[in-house]
């Protein structure tokens, strides 16, 4: 009979679980991670993998969502700090600092190449409902971040998400120093 596992084992699992998921999605994609890879990884039995999700796609659900926690945190904290800049100079720090996090960590491959396929497979069921979309949260950081815009919320969540895809692109240095000017010059339009 197998043992269970106490609660400070089932956390530190559940995170290498994740922490693998994060690794291989950034590396080979959702697609070619096998349930196999990730318990390996952790350390369990397959059989186990199915006492802390009820499948891969709600494991990559629950890394999207991590994902979403710290990059538009991160977003936050770079408008809400206090360093005297402006308004736009602030907007544009976080709209920048969090597309460099996406390009740096692999994110945005996965959100090219498997994402579109992870809500497919969700669609319809309990789990749709615990994803918050790119929208939803650039809203929130919108209105927790107390700026004022000079065009809607709606217009404001295109902008940055198109802007965010243009990391997409981000081969060389010298994009990095382009996009910078590009995401300035938006925030100047876009925040008060």
């Amino acid at each position: 009979m197998a043992v269970p596992f106490s609660k400070s084992k089932r956390d530190e699992i559940a995170e290498k679980l994740k922490e693998g998921a994060r690794i291989f999605a950034s590396q080979k994609g959702m697609k070619k991670t096998s349930v196999d890879s990730l318990v390996e990884y952790a350390g369990i039995s397959k059989g186990a993998f199915y006492n802390f999700y009820g499948s891969k796609d709600e494991l990559f659900l629950e890394v999207v969502e991590d994902w979403h926690t710290d990059i538009y945190g991160m977003a936050l904290d770079c408008i809400l700090e206090k360093n005297g800049q402006p308004n736009a100079n602030r907007a544009a720090k976080a709209v920048y600092e969090a597309c460099r996090m996406m390009a740096e960590n692999g994110i945005m491959r996965f959100i090219k190449n498997d994402l579109p396929q992870l809500l497919d497979s969700i669609n319809g069921s309990e789990l749709m409902e615990r994803y918050h979309g790119d929208d939803i949260h650039i809203k929130e950081v919108i209105k927790y971040s107390g700026l004022s815009l000079l065009i809607t919320d709606d217009e404001a969540v295109d902008i940055i998400k198109n802007l965010a895809f243009c990391v997409l692109n981000s081969g060389t240095d010298s994009f990095w120093h382009a996009y910078k000017i590009i995401v300035n010059s938006v925030c100047k339009y876009i925040v008060k």
